[in-house]
């Protein structure tokens, strides 16, 4: 049984037809393709083993003419059967639509001559019966992971009529098996929904890299330091515009995220809470819950960042990495309960702000601590002891100078080891709050025994104040001073004075105390003695015949800074009236 198309547009015609007869034809008009309705009434007159020739058909062969046998018509569309010259399709179900776009690709070739027409077997005498389908026999079943909630996928079954062939298909939800970790189905690995956690990490400087491409950050437009300057998407150089300090807020366990240039705190620009909104930068005010962020961390290390106000996330729009793509706020995005890589962050540290320890010195109650030069974006120095290695009993000391090198403190116990470290601050303009660099490395000293006369501590040749060296670091010096005894004491009337032993190697000055109370917690007055020979001093306008504790101590000065020595013993002496 072969096609040919022997008559021109007009006629379609089946040479040497022998046992068929002609049911009917449906053809184009200059105006229209062959309708779609005309054609479904025409071949539903059809028995099995009729002949359809047409032009059109599979792969797109526009002017070539097709016959193929027709297996089964019902209601819903009709099984074919077709070779030709070249078989290439064999018995096929299409559903009416499937029939005259795919199949017949009538509504493809608009440029062609396009017409259908029926033969009727001769010698066949009964229609093909009308039936109800019998979808009984399952040939073919696949699984999909897709939508449903949970760990759940798709059953696809194809189920064939047992009377006519034709085909159907249905899909339906189950829940995973799993083994291995993985679905036995659907090959999916089983997912855990996530939990929004607030995490903690160490404050310092960092930048806010993609995910989706580390070589972008987010960064202040344009380098500003204005309130109101959008955050957005830039690929990284390092400038200031791009690194932001986490400080912790203990509270709620939030993060203020400054800028280290502006001094500005990244927030939801005016108090929004829809999906979409701006994020921007404004002057910080600690307490404003539209500049606080809970931080939170994915499995694969990669963080989220969480608006306290508006319980957004931040966001890349659109996902798009280019310079110039806004930073915004949106609900949380997953993906295969994920957040997906425009909502994920990469926090890299930077040693912008960092300082470090490089040498300290101790006597038995100061301790001196000496650091690297850092005043690029700070407005002074933080050092903190510790006699945990954890630092949780840490105390902390400011120091306000930015071009510093060094700080003695006083009031330590004597043979005890302290854990020191240093960092920088800085305290932006109209903020309540201060930023800072990460602490340096944890670094130890052990204070002398007390009541030991060489006490020597190490303080930077360069005081605060004063001019640094041409270089990061300077080399320390040491500072000996050494204490001094009481040698006499004298009573007067309404007054006392006292003489001691000169120190004049390790002082350049010496310091007299004087109370009516043993302890000397109340009632207590001093006075300095300038000049390392001087070795006496008179106390006058005190109340007569009242008992005063004395004691005498030396010190010696470097820049603005005295270093002094132990008291010497307590001596009392009772004025005259």
């Amino acid at each position: 049984m072969y096609g040919c198309y022997p008559s021109g547009p007009s006629k379609y015609t089946l040479i040497n037809p022998g046992n068929f007869n002609m049911v009917g034809q449906v053809l184009d008009t200059p105006s229209a393709n062959p309708s779609y309705s005309g054609i479904q009434t025409l071949i539903k007159k059809a028995h099995p083993g009729d002949i359809i020739q047409f032009t059109g058909g599979p792969s797109g062969w526009g002017s070539f003419q097709h016959t193929a046998l027709i297996e089964a018509v019902d209601a819903n569309g009709v099984r074919i059967y077709e070779h030709g010259d070249n078989p290439h399709v064999n018995s096929t179900y299409y559903n009416w639509s499937s029939f005259y776009n795919t199949y017949l690709d009538f509504d493809v070739f608009t440029d062609k001559t396009k017409g259908i027409t029926l033969y009727h077997f001769k010698n066949y005498d009964s229609k093909f019966p009308s039936h109800t389908h019998n979808y009984s026999k399952v040939i073919s079943t696949s699984y999909a992971y897709g939508q449903g909630s949970g760990n759940r996928h798709g059953v696809t079954k194809t189920y064939q009529c047992s009377s006519c062939n034709s085909k159907t298909t249905k899909t339906t939800w189950e829940n995973c098996s799993y083994s291995n970790g993985k679905c036995t189905k659907c090959g999916i690995t089983k997912t855990v929904a996530y939990t929004f956690k607030p995490i903690t990490i160490e404050e310092g400087v960092y930048s806010i890299r993609s995910a989706k491409n580390t070589g972008y950050t987010i960064d202040i437009t344009g380098g500003s330091t204005n309130d109101g300057a959008n955050a957005q998407l830039y690929k990284y150089d390092g400038a200031g515009a791009q690194l932001f300090s986490f400080v912790h807020n203990a509270d709620d366990n939030t993060y203020s995220i400054i800028n280290v240039k502006s001094g500005k705190a990244l927030e939801t620009q005016g108090w929004n809470k829809n999906s979409g909104g701006n994020i921007d930068q404004s002057g910080w005010i600690v307490g404003h819950a539209n500049k606080r962020w809970y931080i939170g961390q994915l499995n694969d290390g990669t963080y989220i960042l969480k608006n306290k106000h508006s319980g957004l996330f931040v966001e890349c729009k659109g996902g798009t990495i280019a310079n110039g793509t806004n930073i915004q706020q949106y609900t949380g995005n997953f993906e295969n309960n994920n957040f997906k890589n425009a909502q994920k962050w990469v926090l890299t540290k930077s040693n912008v702000m960092d300082t470090s320890i490089v040498q300290l010195g101790a006597n038995d109650r100061i301790i001196s601590t000496f650091w690297t030069r850092q005043d690029k974006y700070n407005d002074g120095f933080q050092i903190r002891y510790a006699t945990k290695k954890d630092m949780s009993n840490a105390k902390v000391v400011t120091d306000p100078y930015t071009s510093s090198l060094g700080k003695s403190v006083s009031g330590f116990k004597p043979s005890t080891t302290y854990y020191v470290q240093v960092r920088t601050y800085k305290h932006p303009t109209g903020s309540d709050g201060w930023f800072h660099s990460a602490w340096s490395p944890i670094q130890t000293v052990k204070t002398t025994k007390a009541k030991d006369t060489s006490n020597q501590v190490i303080v930077p040749s360069a005081q605060p104040g004063q001019s640094n060296t041409s270089n990061n670091t300077a080399k320390p010096v040491k500072v000996t001073t050494k204490s001094t005894s009481i040698t006499k004491l004298t009573k007067g009337k309404k007054s006392f004075t006292v003489k001691w032993k000169a120190q004049k190697k390790y002082a350049t000055g010496y310091q007299a105390q004087w109370s009516t109370d043993k302890k000397f917690k109340k009632g207590v007055k001093s006075k300095f003695v300038k000049g390392a020979k001087k070795t006496s001093l008179k106390v006058a306008k005190l109340k007569g015949g009242k008992k005063y504790y004395v004691k005498v101590r030396a010190y010696k000065q470097m820049g603005k800074t005295k270093y002094y020595s132990s008291w010497s013993k307590v001596k009392t002496v009772k004025t005259k009236k």
